[in-house]
């Protein structure tokens, strides 16, 4: 064979793989943002629910915080939360009801 045959052989494994790589890690990221959702399903709202409750907005504090415990509530699942511990959704239900009292 060749010198530039081999060359462009090579240039085109190269290409091909590099194209793999990139659709490959594009899956990977919505796989965790699938994941994430799953294992959190109320975290989207508790977040915003804390964000509102620093500027002062109670209102939508209680807003967000219905919405979490909703969330949490439709699954009767056990749930990995973001400090390392297991909980089970009465215990986060329980949380979200102390921190609606406060309000």
């Amino acid at each position: 064979m060749d010198i530039t045959i081999v060359g462009a052989i090579s240039a085109v494994i190269s290409l091909i793989t590099l194209i793999v790589f990139f659709v490959m890690a594009s899956n990977v990221s919505k796989i965790n943002k699938t994941l994430h959702r799953t294992m959190f399903p109320g975290a989207e709202f508790y977040g915003k629910a804390q964000e509102e409750l620093y500027v002062g907005n109670k209102a939508k504090t209680k807003e967000y915080l219905l919405r979490a415990k909703f969330q949490y509530e439709v699954k009767e699942e056990t749930y990995y939360l973001p400090n390392g511990e297991w909980a089970d959704r009465s215990e986060i239900i329980a949380k979200i009801d102390e921190q609606l009292s406060k309000l």
